[in-house]
Order: C-alpha cells, then sequence, then structure tokens
C-alpha cells in the first residue's frame, strides 16, 4: 500500500525542516499542539495552509513508523479522530468503531472522524 507524501523536507525551504507538502508550516508544530494539550482544530484553525488530511495522514505515518511491523500481527488498528479529546468530542464518536470494525484490515489502519472536512 502506497502512503501519500505529506511532509516533506527541501534543503531551500526553513532549512531542510520536515514541513507539510505546499506550506512552509513544520511537522514540528502540529506535535507541539497536541503535546501541549492543544486539539487539532486549534492547529488547522491556526494554519489554514495544511489540511485534516494532511495533519491525520503525517500523525499515522508518524506513529506507524515508529510502532514495528502491523502486518505481523494479526491485528486492526481502529483511529478516532475528533475535534478534541474530551469526552463531548468523543462521546458521538461511540457508535462509529463498532461500524468500522468491519471493514478494518489485519495490518492497516481505519480512520474514524465525524468532523466535516476542512475546505483547503
Amino acid at each position: 500500500m502506497k502512503q501519500q507524501i505529506v511532509v516533506h523536507r527541501d534543503p531551500d525551504i526553513m532549512g531542510g525542516t520536515p514541513v507539510f507538502v505546499g506550506t512552509r508550516v513544520p511537522l514540528q508544530t502540529l506535535l507541539d499542539y497536541l503535546e501541549g494539550g492543544q486539539p487539532l482544530a486549534d492547529f488547522l484553525e491556526d494554519f489554514p495552509t495544511v489540511t485534516r488530511e494532511q495533519a491525520v495522514a503525517a500523525l499515522e505515518q508518524a506513529n506507524l513508523s515508529s510502532q514495528q511491523d502491523l502486518s505481523a500481527f494479526d491485528i486492526a488498528v481502529v483511529v478516532l479522530v475528533a475535534s478534541g479529546n474530551r469526552l463531548n468530542d468523543l462521546q458521538p464518536l461511540i457508535p462509529a468503531p463498532r461500524e468500522a470494525l468491519p471493514s478494518a484490515a489485519r495490518g492497516h489502519v481505519t480512520l474514524v472522524t465525524l468532523d466535516p472536512p476542512r475546505a483547503g
């Protein structure tokens, strides 16, 4: 399965710092937001040149590349994507994982989200 390139390095863009494709927004900025407890929605609002799809794909790729090869395990991964990590943000997603499980494939990640895609 080919992954979409959402982050790249170019010596002519911010000295080779990894940035989202088509932007000058460093990946580290997204990680700093999330590590600081800010929701993805805040990052996307502050950096409108980065799409929700780019941010989620970058996080998925970063997480999976740091993990063992999922295909070696008899598991499927379902990632819940919400505007925040508060109970009120997550409650609407509760039925969604059950619906996603039949299509979840071993060694792959299935994203579950209720947030509408951002125009970008």
